[in-house]
């Protein structure tokens, strides 16, 4: 396994992993929620900076407006640590999605490498057949890359569509395109 797709593998796992405390940071909050509408608070409410109204008169009716204060700040404070980490790991995954690419581009490039030599060779000897043969080789992994871009949502298929109807037109029947292969 290549550095670049080491790389890759731990910027998918940081981005999951951010993923999963977000989700831990909003459990947080809905239980410092919760702490404001079950505690010994229950008959005033008062909006809090997220909006909501949550009612906790006993601990205002007790004097304890510190008590309510600080769960009302824990809740924000869970709240903004959630969408930080969802934010994070949002860019991490855009960076990684990014590498991917990258890693696909770099094994398509030592594939085209190789039926790029194939078609010098196969020039050189100016035999058909092989020319032929290597051609659709690269027509094949051209449209490998087309429908691995398409579902990375990187593409449209517009090469690939490009290739078929390229191929078809060259095709005067069926046998000539080997059956309908393509």
């Amino acid at each position: 396994m290549s550095q670049l797709e080491n790389t890759l593998f731990n910027l998918k796992f940081t981005a999951k992993s951010l993923a999963r405390q977000a989700k831990k940071a909003q459990k947080d909050e809905g239980t410092e929620k919760s702490r404001l509408k079950k505690g010994p608070f229950l008959t005033q409410s008062i909006t809090l900076r997220w909006g909501s109204a949550h009612h906790y008169a006993q601990a205002l009716q007790q004097g304890n407006n510190d008590g309510a204060r600080i769960y009302a700040a824990n809740a924000i404070r869970k709240k903004n640590e959630a969408l930080n980490l969802l934010r994070l790991s949002s860019k991490v995954d855009a960076v990684a999605s990014r590498v991917e690419t990258a890693v696909t581009m770099k094994q398509m490039t030592g594939n085209m490498a190789s039926v790029v030599k194939g078609m010098d060779k196969a020039m050189d000897h100016m035999n058909l057949e092989r020319i032929s043969l290597v051609m659709d080789k690269f027509e094949s992994q051209f449209s490998d890359l087309d429908v691995q871009n398409v579902l990375h949502g990187r593409g449209d298929g517009k090469h690939y569509r490009g290739l078929y109807t390229t191929r078809r037109s060259r095709c005067s029947d069926e046998a000539d395109c080997r059956g309908g292969e393509y």
